[in-house]
């Protein structure tokens, strides 16, 4: 019995290689440019100045459901710490302006109280900078010079957390102004044991604002500027 052979469409198999290719090259691509975009995030999460607006334009209002001031305004906002490891230094910028997102200035005095809450799975170095480059050689950390109160807390499922809370701040109305504020968060070097390498360290910065009030604490003190 003879054996048929089987002929192909040259022109069919060379259609089907150039497919095969510009697969490959499209597959190549997408791996690149989502690399790129990871890259891109990753990398500029520290880098990133971010903006807290003391002022909600219409008034100041609730915004968590936890507050039993309907005039307060609260914010907070989570720090992306990436991947963090011994021996590394981060940086993460935020400014808190006297406007509303649209740039709008508040006509009232404004007052604010800013805490940074963080956990305590890894023994981490914090230094807060106000107003000042934190490369400066005069650079002083309200950390480090307890200029700013420091506690040990726990909520209700007993997970410790470390409270910096800045003394409240002011700002008079009229101008648009804003505090400039660097955090610095260091991973020790020597913390480099295996125990530490699945824990995952949570950082929020909180702000609550209010409008000045004839007799509050930021009146009587004299703090706006």
């Amino acid at each position: 019995m003879k054996t048929k052979r089987r002929f192909f469409n040259k022109t069919h198999i060379n259609m089907l290689t150039i497919f095969l290719i510009l697969d490959l090259f499209l597959i190549f691509g997408l791996l690149r440019s989502s690399n790129a975009v990871y890259t891109s995030t990753a990398t500029s999460d520290s880098a990133m100045e971010v903006a807290l607006y003391a002022f909600r334009y219409g008034g100041l209002d609730e915004v968590d459901g936890t507050s039993a001031n309907p005039s307060v305004l609260e914010q907070s906002l989570d720090v992306n710490l990436g991947s963090i490891k011994p021996g590394d230094v981060k940086y993460y910028n935020f400014k808190v302006y006297n406007t509303d997102e649209s740039g709008i200035v508040s006509d009232t005095n404004i007052s604010y109280e800013l805490k940074i809450i963080v956990t305590t799975n890894i023994q981490l170095d914090y230094e807060l900078y106000y107003n000042q480059s934190s490369q400066s050689a005069n650079a002083s950390s309200l950390i480090s010079n307890s200029e700013i109160s420091d506690q040990i807390e726990t909520d209700e499922w007993g997970t410790y957390f470390r409270t910096f809370a800045i003394d409240e701040k002011c700002f008079k109305y009229g101008q648009e102004k804003y505090d400039s504020y660097t955090l610095k968060v260091t991973y020790p070097s020597n913390f480099n044991s295996s125990a530490y390498q699945d824990l995952i360290e949570s950082i929020k910065i909180q702000l609550k604002s209010k409008q000045v009030l004839p007799g509050d604490a930021a009146e009587v003190n004299n703090i706006c500027r």
